[in-house]
């Protein structure tokens, strides 16, 4: 019986490198691992956890857990076919190396369907009666351009973690499927009973100057809409973290912090709390996932929304990667600046969005997606 699992999961091609601050780690030659794709699966997942607890695992999160999270389906197309969650234990886990890799992608013009205008700013405007009903106070909008082009997977991950230098990058394969990402977001850390998350709300191009760059940034930092889309996602991430928390706990550590990233400079707020005795991995994924920075709030109305306006099931784009090790600590991304391959139907698809409030316009929130998009783009062509 053990022999003819490990000949079922040597034929499973599975593999992950994460490139974290806190992990920099690939797993390859798959042990055991559990794919969720219903709430039975879930159920055995803190007794996976807890079998697998002296070895690190490896995890992936779709966005569309929230099916079983939450009871939320969607009917939308999908543009790729990982499992709504995956947990991976590899018998081979090794330290990153830095590798130089042939470049195998086509130097074609690229035909990429982005959503025209007109069908954006239609959706926009439908969103923004339920802004001004109050159904929701926030949301985040998101579309996905796609591409028929056969690429190099791992070519094409280090050629955006050059062009997007971001702190939470991973690539992820899945049979024949691929998660590449550069993202500058963290969704959950925790370091013993500390729990932090730490959400990215409001995005500004960067500069041609030195002096052009600062000011832009200064300008995000005082900018009202910009600052109060970070502020309601800090709420929403205070009342998720406040279920799992010791009492007293939960305090927002900062608030509307510039970070500068290689195209955009972004607001990020941490906020932390003390976790209570016996909480469980699942508890802190019912509570937390999905990220609110990619909700809006209230999460759930906000969710059931976006699936009506939105024409694609986001499947691992708003999900998460990440590992945890044999303490028990774990750090995990949010799935943003990422390209999904299909490598049966060669489908490309590199979604974006952005945070709509009662105080956004269509043409705005329409170009920060464009500005987002840039590194996938150039990713996808070669360098001259």
């Amino acid at each position: 019986m053990e022999e003819k699992k490990t000949n079922r999961l040597a034929q499973k091609n599975v593999r992950f490198q994460v490139d974290f601050p806190e992990f920099q780690l690939q797993g390859n030659d798959l042990k055991e691992m559990l794919v969720i794709s219903n709430l039975e699966d879930l159920e055995k997942l803190d007794a996976f956890l807890l079998q697998y607890q002296n070895e690190k695992v490896f995890c992936a999160l779709s966005y569309d857990l929230k099916q079983i999270l939450h009871g939320l389906a969607t009917n939308n197309p999908r543009h790729s076919k990982f499992p709504l969650a995956l947990f991976a234990v590899f018998h081979q886990v090794e330290q990153l190396s830095i590798e130089t890799v042939k470049n195998e992608n086509s130097t074609k013009d690229l035909p990429i369907l982005f959503p025209e205008f007109d069908w954006y700013k239609t959706q926009f405007d439908q969103i923004q009666k339920h802004l001004q009903f109050g159904d929701i106070y926030e949301t985040n909008f998101c579309i996905s351009p796609t591409i028929k082009r056969k690429i190099d997977p791992l070519h094409t991950y280090y050629k955006l973690k050059e062009l997007n230098k971001a702190p939470f990058s991973c690539l992820v394969q899945f049979e024949n499927q691929y998660l590449i990402c550069s993202s500058p977001e963290r969704y959950i850390q925790k370091t013993d009973n500390k729990l932090i998350s730490q959400p990215i709300k409001g995005t500004s191009k960067r500069g041609e100057t030195d002096e052009q760059d600062q000011m832009l940034a200064q300008q995000l930092q005082k900018d009202p809409k910009e600052t109060a889309e970070n502020i309601m996602i800090v709420d929403l991430v205070r009342n998720d973290l406040s279920q799992l928390a010791k009492r007293n706990s939960v305090k927002v550590e900062a608030l509307n912090e510039v970070k500068s990233y290689k195209t955009v400079h972004q607001l990020v707020s941490t906020i932390s709390c003390k976790l209570k005795e016996e909480i469980t991995f699942t508890d802190i994924l019912k509570a937390t996932f999905p990220m609110g920075s990619m909700t809006g709030a209230p999460k759930r109305k906000a969710m059931e929304l976006m699936e009506e306006y939105e024409d694609f099931s986001r499947g691992m784009y708003s999900g998460s990667v990440g590992i945890i090790d044999e303490k028990g600590n774990f750090d995990f991304n949010v799935v943003i600046r990422s390209i999904l391959f299909d490598g049966e139907t060669n489908l490309v698809s590199f979604p974006v969005g952005s945070a709509v409030t009662f105080k956004s316009n269509a043409e705005g929130e329409y170009n920060e997606c464009k500005l987002k998009a840039q590194s996938m783009i150039k990713a996808l062509v070669d360098a001259e």
